[in-house]
């Protein structure tokens, strides 16, 4: 797809180009390098459109793969929290066992 798009940019600037040239040198003929420029930009326009679903894709991926880390994190916090927890219970118990 880039290397279309690429293609139908540079072939966008050239007919830019020409346009300037023909307004200035035959403005009567502009017309039809209007109607090649609205046709590149429907060219450009159908590509975009058909990388979109790839796009969404790519970033649900990204989205799941954020979820699935901040959770795995919050399973870390709450492992460590229950590791505090139980040590201070212990704490706890050995020092009413003291008493």
């Amino acid at each position: 797809f880039k290397k279309e798009l690429r293609s139908l940019n540079r072939e966008l600037q050239l007919h830019f180009l020409e346009l300037a040239d023909v307004l200035v040198e035959r403005p009567s003929q502009y017309a039809r390098r209007v109607e090649e420029i609205s046709l590149i930009f429907k060219n450009i326009h159908h590509l975009l459109n058909s990388i979109r679903p790839h796009q969404a894709r790519a970033t649900l991926i990204h989205i799941l793969e954020l979820q699935i880390q901040r959770r795995k994190q919050a399973v870390e916090d709450i492992k460590r929290r229950r590791e505090e927890a139980r040590r201070l219970l212990a704490e706890a118990l050995g020092t009413l066992d003291g008493q």
